[in-house]
Parts: structure tokens; sequence; C-alpha cells
């Protein structure tokens, strides 16, 4: 009885081989569709702003320039900070755009 059971199945759904499958054969021949996606993403993302994607340097730039005038120590000019609060802030804004 259990093989006329497992003979009714017309598709048996089996895992892959691996969890992460990269077929780059089938990236590589949409890619037309992938940058039709990407270029939507852009567009709509930075539809309403004057800079467009200008923007998407200049704010984590104004946002540094804004922490090291306000949080500077007596307008002492330390590179080390500068540094830190750039790559923090471009981090910070990208992450969550």
């Amino acid at each position: 009885m259990s093989d006329n059971k497992n003979n009714d199945w017309l598709f048996e759904i089996k895992p892959k081989d691996s969890l992460i499958r990269l077929n780059l054969k089938e990236v590589w021949q949409y890619r037309d569709l992938l940058f039709l996606f990407v270029k939507r993403d852009v567009v709509t993302l930075y539809k309403q702003i004057v800079l467009g994607p200008l923007w998407y340097v200049i704010q984590p730039l104004i946002t540094s320039l804004i922490f090291t005038l306000i949080f500077n120590n007596r307008g002492v000019y330390l590179a080390t900070y500068d540094n830190f609060l750039i790559t923090s802030t471009f981090t910070f804004h990208h992450s969550v755009n």
C-alpha cells in the first residue's frame, strides 16, 4: 500500500545541492533587466531632489562638517576625529538608505 502512495505523485520537490547558488551565466544573460531595476530604484529614490544622486555624497559631508564644528574641542583641528566622523556618517547614511 505504501508503494502505491509514492507512485501517485507526479513531482517530487527536493532541495538544491547548495544553499547559495550563483548562476552568473543567467545574470549576464539578463544584465539589461538588472540594469533597468537598478536604474528604476535610483530614479525613484532621487526623483524629487533637485541635486539628484549628488545629494548621496553631499548629505554625509554636510553632517560631518556640522558635527566637526559643534563637537570639536575648542576649535583644535583633529585629523583622526574628522576621518572617523566622515567614515561613520557615510556608513550610517548609506546603510539607512
